[in-house]
């Protein structure tokens, strides 16, 4: 009786090419890094500047990471367009190892003999490379390249349009935050006011000169001057955790932006006309 079995211990094909390595985790571990050594300057004890908050959104921001990767992706793709141009090589490598066994094989001549089991073993490997240059194929590459460039054009007018955006609304809510800051103080002027009155009108009251009409009176403005300052401490805390949120930092512990308008150079807007050609020689 012959029986076979064939066991193939490992079959390969490898093709060597050249890969772009990941680098969104590398680039996310320099952004966390980046911020780790912002986070601090806003809890040194001076007050937080508006330059330091837009530096701090535009590390933590991950919608602006994300653009950036785009980016990215946008360069690497022109990159490989132009790249079309050069010529291709390819290397490929096989090894393939296989055992074959026969049983009960008579090996011998003479019939009385034993039967034995043969064992064969095959191996086999090789390699292959392949070179080539494309010169033309109808101005495809041309284009392909003119389109990555619009892409990457692209891409890089959306980052820039959305930081923009970012500073924007890291700069209204830090001059809302401001602003707070000032109602805050009047309603806290406002309630001191309002119960030096009041105990100015009971000390009348108990000598005779005012009512008790006077001392409810003044009694009820101060209760709504302790509302009022309810309120604006309040709508600081919502101011400050507002400007958190646009500085991707939500949950921080508060610290106090500084009283001090930033210096803003007058913005000088030109005609019309020239804003409305600007666009239509960059329009995409």
């Amino acid at each position: 009786m012959i029986r076979m079995r064939t066991r193939v211990f490992l079959a390969f094909t490898g093709i060597v090419m050249c890969s772009v390595p990941v680098a969104a985790t590398a680039q996310l571990e320099a952004q966390l890094s980046a911020l780790d050594a912002l986070l601090p300057q806003l809890y040194d004890g001076a007050p937080v500047t508006l330059s330091e908050c837009l530096e701090v959104g535009e590390v933590a921001s991950m919608d602006l990471a994300g653009l950036r990767e785009d980016l990215g992706v946008a360069e690497r793709d022109k990159t490989a367009a132009w790249m079309q141009w050069l010529p291709t090589l390819s290397v490929s490598a096989n090894w393939q190892r296989s055992e074959r066994t026969d049983y009960d094989v008579q090996v011998s001549t003479d019939p009385n003999d034993p039967l034995e089991d043969i064992v064969s073993r095959f191996r086999s490997d090789g390699q292959r490379a392949n070179a080539g240059w494309t010169v033309f194929n109808g101005f495809d590459r041309v284009y392909e390249g003119r389109e990555a460039g619009a892409a990457l054009e692209s891409a890089e007018a959306n980052y820039e349009y959305q930081r923009r955006v970012r500073r924007e609304r890291i700069s209204d809510s830090y001059f809302d935050l401001q602003r707070a800051y000032a109602r805050d103080e009047v309603a806290q002027d406002a309630e001191q006011l309002a119960l030096e009155e009041l105990e100015r009108t009971q000390s009348y009251f108990e000598l005779g000169i005012s009512t008790k009409a006077d001392v409810l009176q003044a009694d009820v403005r101060h209760k709504h001057t302790v509302r009022d300052l309810a309120r604006e401490n309040t709508g600081e805390e919502r101011a400050f955790y507002v400007l958190a949120y646009w500085m991707n930092i939500p949950g921080a512990a508060p610290f106090r932006v500084s009283d001090v308008l930033p210096v803003v150079d007058r913005v000088e807007l030109r005609s019309w006309d020239s804003l409305i050609a600007e666009a239509d020689s960059t329009r995409l």
